[in-house]
């Protein structure tokens, strides 16, 4: 659920594993930045899970050259001194979208 609107955020990659009693494993992928809580409940029971919800927050991941990718006709065919267009698509070490800011 995200704090600010209160709206739930679906997730594709849901992953559990049960590990041993009392312990198991999750992860998932979030690919918009925010602050969310998180939920877990155990439905067969009824009960919500001690520490619930659980507050994080997802920050944007910084750009990775090696994963961005430039893109365009000015690439390969600039003059000196004439305008050229191309694109240029930051992503983080994940491969998700990375902004930056420009002054």
């Amino acid at each position: 659920v995200e704090k600010e609107t209160g709206l739930s955020i679906p997730v594709a990659d849901f992953r559990f594993k049960y590990l041993e009693p009392g312990i198991q494993s999750m992860s998932f992928t979030l690919s918009e930045p925010g602050n969310f809580l998180l939920t877990l409940s155990d439905m067969e029971h009824n009960k919500s899970i001690s520490g619930m919800p659980y507050e994080y927050t997802v920050y944007i991941g910084y750009c990775d050259g090696s994963r961005s990718i430039v893109n365009g006709s000015g690439i390969n065919a600039s003059v000196a001194g004439e305008s050229l267009g191309f694109s240029i698509y930051l992503k983080d070490a994940y491969g998700y979208p990375s902004s930056i800011l420009v002054n």
